[in-house]
């Protein structure tokens, strides 16, 4: 959350779980971003996952941030989670936790994708 909290919009990484946890963060500096996009760096994002992969830590989504308040995922973010349900069948699920500061509240709304492709929140206290 601080990470990318204080990166430009649009900045991301991915998140590793082990265990049941989620445990592993990678921001991805690599990324091309715009005020309404981020493109994550897949060459080096899939090394940091095979590294990941001989500890045990499995990739479990993609974070990032969105302007002015959207705290939902836009049209993009569902096409992109879509395809990597579909490309990857060994991923039961993706999450997609977006960050958002609106007039300097910082807010993390997480959601989660099935493989059959349905969305639900998830609530971070």
């Amino acid at each position: 959350m601080y990470t990318i909290g204080n990166a430009p919009i649009e900045s991301g990484g991915i998140l590793g779980m082990k265990d049941g946890e989620i445990c592993a963060f990678y921001f991805d500096k690599g990324a091309s971003t715009s005020y309404d996009a981020y493109i994550p760096n897949i060459k080096v994002l899939n090394e940091v996952i095979k590294r990941w992969s001989k500890r045990g830590i499995r990739f479990f989504g993609i974070v990032h941030s969105h302007a002015n308040g959207y705290d939902k995922p836009s049209y993009n973010d569902e096409v992109y989670a879509r395809n990597l349900l579909e490309q990857n069948p060994s991923l039961r699920s993706l999450v997609f936790p977006i960050l958002t500061n609106y007039n300097g509240e910082k807010k993390l709304s997480c959601y989660e994708y099935i493989t059959d492709f349905t969305r639900k929140e998830i609530i971070i206290k």
